[in-house]
């Protein structure tokens, strides 16, 4: 019997895994029809609502561990998965969009592409500024914490092998100057990029309607 790639979806701030999952399969299912990608397995984790994909120092709230060391392994168990990192990729939307970027820099070896919708992509001076409430939960008020779940410190950690990878998609909204900035980032690195700003507003659906089909070809060249 058949098997797919699987692509796993991260949501936003103060949502949750059943935030995005009419929008997105519809997304994907229109380039299908559009010749576009084949069959995915589309996995919806939870992040707590607002653990920036992080494990919380402050609160019981292990984002990365229950995707990495739990969610991963027990899809392939259990779906009709293609059980290896070149059918495995990560995206997300705003806090989702950090998570997606921090999953791929750090553990490329479980994640083959990434792609982030208006990434909340914060430095820890603008988390600390922005999301005092976060930055003291889940990172202890720690900048050494935070760069253990940092997008931006892994990918300057597994630059040389990011750099011999797909590029990192992002798809920017009203987010752009974080977005901007992370770009600089990854290209001060020399890791591919290939970027694009919308005149969305932060909304997935609007940045699914103008991008998602240009993801899905993103995805369908860069996994199996």
């Amino acid at each position: 019997s058949a098997r797919y790639p699987v692509v796993y979806h991260l949501h936003g701030l103060g949502s949750n895994q059943g935030s995005h999952n009419l929008a997105v399969p519809l997304s994907f299912e229109a380039a299908e029809d559009a010749g576009v990608i084949g069959p995915v397995i589309v996995v919806f984790p939870n992040g707590y609502e607002d653990s920036f994909w992080a494990d919380s120092a402050g609160s019981d709230k292990p984002a990365e561990t229950d995707v990495v060391d739990q969610l991963v392994p027990h899809v392939d168990a259990h779906f009709r998965t293609i059980p290896r990192r070149g059918a495995r990729a990560v995206q997300g939307f705003s806090m989702g969009g950090f998570g997606a970027a921090k999953f791929y820099t750090k553990y490329p070896d479980v994640f083959a592409a990434c792609v982030e919708y208006d990434g909340a992509l914060v430095t820890w001076p603008t988390m600390r500024f922005i999301f005092p409430d976060v930055a003291e939960e889940i990172f202890n008020d720690d900048a050494a914490y935070f760069d253990e779940f940092s997008p931006w410190e892994w990918a300057g950690e597994h630059a040389e092998v990011l750099r011999g990878g797909p590029p990192v998609r992002m798809v920017a909204g009203p987010l752009y100057t974080w977005n901007r900035q992370y770009r600089n980032h990854l290209t001060g690195l020399n890791i591919p990029v290939e970027y694009v700003e919308t005149n969305c507003g932060h909304d997935l659906n609007c940045l699914l309607e103008q991008q998602g089909l240009a993801s899905a070809a993103f995805l369908a060249e860069h996994m199996e």
